[in-house]
């Protein structure tokens, strides 16, 4: 339950939280038991869920568009720049 120790600090999020938007009022999670941090299942197909490089393993994955630039941080740093499936 560490994520629920970070969470306690956070009172607001959003823009302008210093003049009362974005109250939260409590914090709720749930376990899972896959990961979908990257691919994520629809319709019987995977489903990118983040910027990977193109010459990743993409069969059968859905859901993304190529493009160029970079796919891992500092983003901005030439040596991460490639060929990249975007998420749509």
């Amino acid at each position: 339950m560490e994520i629920n120790k970070l969470l306690k600090s956070i009172h607001a999020i959003g823009p302008h939280a210093a003049i009362g938007y974005g109250i939260v009022w409590k914090w709720e999670f749930e376990e899972m038991d896959d990961d979908f941090s990257i691919f994520a299942p629809c319709n019987g197909k995977k489903v990118l869920m983040r910027t990977l490089p193109l010459n990743c393993e993409l069969e059968n994955v859905c859901g993304y568009k190529k493009s160029f630039g970079g796919w891992k941080p500092p983003y901005w740093h030439p040596v991460f720049h490639a060929e990249i499936a975007v998420p749509c």
